[in-house]
């Protein structure tokens, strides 16, 4: 799925059969650029899923291939989105180039004057593949493909110099969405703060020297909104200050944040995994999270998920925040030296960024262990089921552990849910009606402030967002917020206040489960909880004695705002963001923490740098220590 970029560059020539057509010459084709057609777009798009999913069954991935076939739709829209960016350019010499989303690639064709076709030769396969063109004028680039269906380019539009004042409507548009649809904007910051931050914006503008810039300004006000759920994504040209895509730009390997203290995840020339770093190109670790942290979102006013956020991407967020680096001096500590060492590395190309992305890798969803007779560990790393089939099979799955950890006798559990970033409504809370010994439900309230006018801009939503509402996007604005208004009152009801509600019986309620756990519980958390994982957390936090462990978890103990998400293309950047516009007030009695705060531990543990380098569980052996203890 990492490839599609790459793969998509391949399709102006996949699959197409040599046409018997002569053309005169290539006049119309070469020095200037094409895009695909709008209407063939989905065809397109459909023809390169059959190629990466017959690539996957070649390759005997059945890993792959059951995830592509799992996902189809939503990497179908995922396609179609980056097809639809999509430029080609012939140049004289007959190189192709292929531009999507500010990547380049580049490949040498051959031109036959005799037969009239162009052929390259496939680096790995070696085999030769040559084209003929059915149709050639100033407005239409038409290719046969072996289906016998047409793909057909246009002209694109030339690329315009950048303008901020252009980026004017931008910005409006995007203050008229978040002050319409936003239930929580004021929730931590007051208008009178947005309403300075805005004027201070516009009055910047005209200063701005790239979209970059801008992305910084306009995802530093989205911040501001203290929704994780709702953030600002690297699209549109946000990469136009590299030359190309093999530009050296960016940070060149993997780190890690225990707490605040920044270290080298792997070795990379002179500095060895484990390696404090001090500063990177004279910016102190200080500055770098201070800067970083503005254009990431986060719940209230927690920084636990921002830090997870900034080492799972370092590379990209610091190029976000400080602009292409060709070279990076670092500034570091090797083991327990006390003087600092001093190191230039060269910066990598966005080609080479994948290298330096932290993910998941956990590869079950759930699994229980048994550590001794007396202590089990159950392991839960998402709550995402996606299918009511396999929402049934986790069900089942905790019904059974549950009940065998019963006839087992066991005394201690250990609940890990460090890498749980939510999922599916209901998972959450059936795990916690294991945990709970009193009737509870998901939350007090979830309010949507008005559905006037909701969504705003339509025309501006992804195209993926229409399809997941099942909506048709060549609707009238009229018509879809109508449609909107119709399905949020079948869910909700207004309120004296004006606002909408949930209505109670669409309010998930849990009494405890039949085998609910009577022993000792342990959970362990980190910054990256979040979401359904922050909701899990903060009820069972409120309403047991479960002692938790690790970090304070990166969704909101009091609430979050999510339910009803919109995803935006605004129309002069191309910047993509999100907005989730339900408060949703979590069924919390205790004020534990202070507001905007996530569900803190009772024993906060980081691994020292020692602990990292030996791959020692530090958050796990602390709940083995708690465990003696009580014994």
């Amino acid at each position: 799925m990492k490839k599609l970029t790459y793969i998509i560059s391949l399709l102006f020539f996949i699959s197409i059969s040599v046409y018997s057509q002569k053309i005169q010459d290539l006049e119309y084709l070469l020095d200037r650029e094409w895009k695909y057609d709008p209407l063939g777009i989905e065809s397109a798009a459909e023809s390169l899923y059959v190629k990466i999913l017959t690539e996957a069954e070649k390759k005997g991935d059945k890993k792959e291939s059951k995830e592509l076939k799992s996902n189809k739709q939503e990497i179908l829209l995922s396609i179609k989105e980056l097809v639809s960016n999509a430029r080609f350019k012939f140049n004289s010499d007959y190189t192709l180039n292929t531009e999507i989303n500010g990547d380049v690639t580049e490949e040498k064709w051959t031109y036959n004057s005799d037969s009239k076709t162009i052929s390259y030769v496939n680096s790995t396969t070696k085999e030769v593949n040559t084209r003929a063109i059915k149709k050639l004028t100033k407005t239409q680039f038409v290719f046969i493909n072996q289906d016998g269906q047409e793909i057909v380019f246009t002209p694109a539009l030339p690329k315009q110099p950048f303008d901020p004042l252009v980026l004017k409507e931008d910005l409006k548009i995007y203050r008229d969405i978040i002050e319409t649809a936003h239930s929580g904007m004021y929730l931590y910051t007051a208008k009178e703060t947005f309403d300075s931050i805005f004027k201070k914006a516009n009055e910047r503008l005209p200063k701005l020297q790239n979209i970059r810039e801008f992305y910084n300004l306009i995802a530093g006000i989205h911040t501001k909104i203290n929704c994780g759920h709702s953030s600002f994504y690297a699209s549109g040209d946000i990469f136009s200050e590299l030359k190309n895509n093999a530009t050296n730009a960016f940070f060149p390997f993997k780190v890690k944040f225990l707490k605040d203290t920044l270290i080298a995840a792997q070795d990379y020339g002179k500095l060895k995994k484990g390696d404090q770093i001090l500063s990177i190109n004279g910016n102190t670790t200080k500055k770098i999270t201070t800067e970083t942290f503005k254009l990431l979102s986060s719940d209230g006013y927690n920084t636990t998920f921002k830090y997870r956020q900034l080492e799972d991407d370092f590379s990209t967020n610091y190029f976000l925040a400080f602009g292409p680096q060709e070279k990076f001096t670092i500034a570091y500590l090797h083991n327990s030296d006390k003087e600092s060492c001093t190191v230039e590395l060269p910066g990598i190309p966005k080609s080479e960024l994948e290298s330096t992305i932290t993910e998941s890798h956990y590869e079950k969803p759930y699994y229980l262990e048994y550590l001794d007779s007396s202590t089990v560990l159950l392991t839960v790393n998402t709550f995402s089921t996606e299918t009511r089939k396999n929402q049934k099979k986790f069900f089942k799955f905790l019904k059974n552990s549950f009940s065998e950890i019963g006839k087992k006798g066991i005394k201690n559990l250990i609940l890990d849910i460090r890498e749980n970033t939510g999922g599916d409504d209901g998972n959450d809370m059936e795990l916690a009606s294991y945990l709970i010994d009193t009737h509870f439900k998901e939350n007090k309230y979830r309010k949507l402030s008005t559905i006037d006018n909701v969504p705003p801009y339509p025309q501006y939503l992804l195209s993926q967002w229409y399809d997941m509402m099942e909506l048709d996007s060549n609707s009238t604005p009229e018509i879809i917020q109508k449609t909107m208004k119709k399905m949020v009152k079948e869910e909700m009801i207004k309120g004296d206040d004006g606002a909408y509600y949930w209505k109670e019986d669409k309010v998930i309620h849990r009494d405890p489960a039949k085998n609910k756990f009577k022993g000792n519980v342990f959970v362990l958390t980190s910054g990256k909880v979040f979401s359904g994982g922050g909701l899990f957390s903060a009820l069972v936090r409120d309403k047991s004695n479960a002692i938790f462990i690790g970090e304070e978890t990166g969704g909101g103990y009091y609430r979050h705002t999510g339910s009803i998400p919109l995803f935006y293309n605004l129309p002069n950047s191309k910047l993509i963001f999100s907005i989730f516009i339900v408060i949703n007030e979590q069924d919390v009695d205790k004020k534990l923490f202070p507001e905007g705060s996530g569900t803190m531990p009772h024993y906060e543990v980081y691994p020292t740098i020692k602990e990292f380098n030996n791959g020692k569980d530090a958050v796990l052996e602390k709940a083995k220590q708690l465990i003696k203890e009580v014994k």
